[in-house]
Formats: C-alpha cells, structure tokens, sequence
C-alpha cells in the first residue's frame, strides 16, 4: 500500500505564530520548526514572492535534506510566456530531488492551445500536478481531459474530483469542506489511496481554516488508522 506524507498550505499562516509556533519563536525559524513535525509542504503562489534560487536553497538547507516540496505555479507565470514560465522553473530546479512537482491550477489555463505548450515545456522537465479542484462541464471538462493524456501531467485529487481521477499522487484539500464531515473525509482518503496505488508515496495538502493544526492531526489520525502498517 501506499504511504501518504501528510503537509499543509504554506508554513506561515494567519494564526499560526499564535496557536502553533512559540511566541517568541524568530520568523527565520519557522520552516525548521515546521520541518520538525512534517515531511512535505505545498507552496502557494502567494508564498513566492521575491523567489530565487538563493531564497529556494536557503529553504532547502532549514527543512532538511529529506524535505519535499511542492510548488503552486503562478497564474502570471502561466501567461507571462516561455522566458517567464522557464526562469520559474529553473529557480526551482535547484532543489533536486526535493521538489515533487509543480501544481498548475486548471483556470489558470484561459486558451488551450498556449496552455497545452506552456505544460509540454513544464513536464518535460518535472511531474506537473493539475488542479481541476471545481466539477469542469462541456469543453471545459474536455479540455482538462486532453491534457491529462499528455505525458508528465497528473490529475490532483481535491474534495469535488476524489473519484474522477486517477492516476494523482497529490491531494489539496480545504479544512471547510470536510471539517463536519470526518466520515466523507475518511473515504476521501481511502479513495485516494485505492485509486492511485501505482504511487510509493502520496502527498496530501491540507488548509486549515484557522491557526489551529487541529484538522491536520484528525486528518493524520485517519490516515494512521488506515494504514496501520505504514505507522
């Protein structure tokens, strides 16, 4: 069976210096601290400013050698042409191993032809993960669906498209969609591990709704209880 490493959106989110980090923790320590308790960590777009190659490895050497990361590709980097799309890239290149792969958010995605490039260009290089994290319709469901057949691009696995996919070796998911509901959020679970056991590791994103991990560890515990021989 797989094993699922379990991260969150970001390491510094509202409420977290607060309800997780010590008060008097300095902010350059947070991603060792957070490398202490997780393996993995998904970066929003949000989280890259002022990204470099220089910032990346300075990241790479607080959380660890073993520490992975996986990178939110930028809508502006999406649309702002091959130079743009290439010097992102190269940035994160740098992490090696240690980058899973680069998630590409389905709307980001206005005109299909371009975009069908622009992720030949990124998945000749890194699994490109692509998030169609709404019910698509008609062409716009079709369009998806071409994609998804070119090499190097995986579905991601969100709340609304656990079972339309497979083949996903990473999950986002929103504390807000399942937080009333452990029940639905434990077959999400079980479905992404059954659906997607060609995948050694799994990597499953969480974002909580506040500063509290409490919904991470619930999502933790689950997991655990499914795969006790992976504990």
């Amino acid at each position: 069976m797989s094993v699922i490493d379990v991260g969150t959106w970001g390491w510094d989110q509202v409420g977290w210096t607060q309800d997780y980090y010590p008060p008097d923790l300095p902010a350059d320590w947070k991603l060792s601290y957070y490398a202490n308790h997780f393996e993995t960590v998904y970066v929003p777009a949000q989280q890259q400013t002022g990204l470099s190659v220089e910032l990346l490895r300075q990241w790479q050497q607080e959380a660890g050698e073993r520490f992975e990361f996986s990178a939110e590709c930028p809508a502006a980097v999406i649309g702002g042409g091959r130079a743009a799309l290439e010097d992102w890239l190269d940035a994160w290149l740098c992490l090696g191993e240690n980058l899973v792969g680069v998630v590409v958010d389905v709307h980001c995605l206005a005109d299909p032809e371009p975009a069908l490039q622009q992720l030949a260009l990124l998945a000749a290089r890194v699994p490109v993960h692509l998030a169609a994290c709404t019910q698509e319709q008609g062409a716009a469901a079709a369009a998806v669906m071409e994609l998804l057949q070119q090499p190097g691009i995986y579905p991601v696995a969100c709340g609304t498209t656990s079972t339309r996919y497979r083949n996903a070796q990473l999950a986002l998911i929103d504390e807000s969609e399942f937080a009333q509901d452990l029940r639905r959020l434990n077959k999400f679970i079980q479905d992404f591990l059954s659906q997607n056991s060609d995948h050694k590791i799994l990597y499953l994103y969480v974002k909580p709704l506040s500063g509290s991990l409490a919904f991470v560890e619930q999502v933790q515990t689950l997991i655990d209880l499914i795969t006790p021989e992976a504990c």
